[in-house]
């Protein structure tokens, strides 16, 4: 059993979509971001790759890239740092016209996992890092980054779903607590661990 690569795609139970969506995914060079990215592929969808680094060094990445020419589906990645905002755009406007279809989805992966706790954040030139880490301590900032999405989907349903004179965009949070990828590997094989992530789900 300790030999069993828990994040594999054979625990996952692909789903087809309807219609023919494309799915941003933020991070994606992240453990959690290019696990979501490969299950979008899977799934039938495109899917737009985003994270800081120049080109994605996952290991995982030439398998996402072998799933999406499976599977007949479109991969692409661009490097974009959201922390600065002003350079968000013209990213976006970079990869929107090769889009062949329109984005249905996004999934906002958070890229650092560090060992600090909620008083060690740094200041990283004009901004600030999040100092976060993926097990059971040091998770201050990690949980506030949760508790945030949870809040700014319910600001965005109230703001994109119920204006008078805008068309109307259901806003929804998926929130799956503990998922198979690489980064939560070691704690799937422990059992106390995987009995209270059971719990969570």
């Amino acid at each position: 059993m300790n030999n069993v690569k828990v994040h594999d795609r054979k625990y996952r139970e692909a789903k087809k979509p309807q219609g023919n969506p494309s799915a941003e995914v933020t991070g994606a060079n992240s453990f959690l971001g290019i696990t979501v990215a490969a299950a979008i592929l899977e799934s039938g969808g495109d899917v737009v790759c985003l994270d800081a680094v120049d080109v994605p060094t996952s290991s995982d990445w030439k398998a996402a890239v072998a799933s999406a020419k499976k599977h007949s589906r479109i991969l692409s990645y661009n490097q974009c740092d959201l922390r600065d905002a002003e350079g968000v755009s013209p990213v976006s406007k970079k990869f929107t016209p090769t889009l062949r279809h329109p984005i249905r989805g996004l999934v906002a992966c958070f890229p650092w996992s560090r060992d600090k706790g909620g008083a060690e954040n740094q200041r990283d030139g004009e901004h600030e890092r999040i100092r976060v880490e993926q097990g059971g301590l040091n998770t201050a900032g990690y949980n506030a980054s949760k508790a945030a999405v949870h809040q700014l989907a319910r600001s965005l349903a109230a703001e994109w779903g119920s204006r008078a004179g805008m068309p109307l965009v259901r806003v929804n949070s998926l929130s799956p607590a503990y998922i198979r990828t690489a980064a939560t590997a070691e704690g799937w094989r422990s059992p106390a661990w995987s009995y209270e992530a059971a719990k969570a789900l």
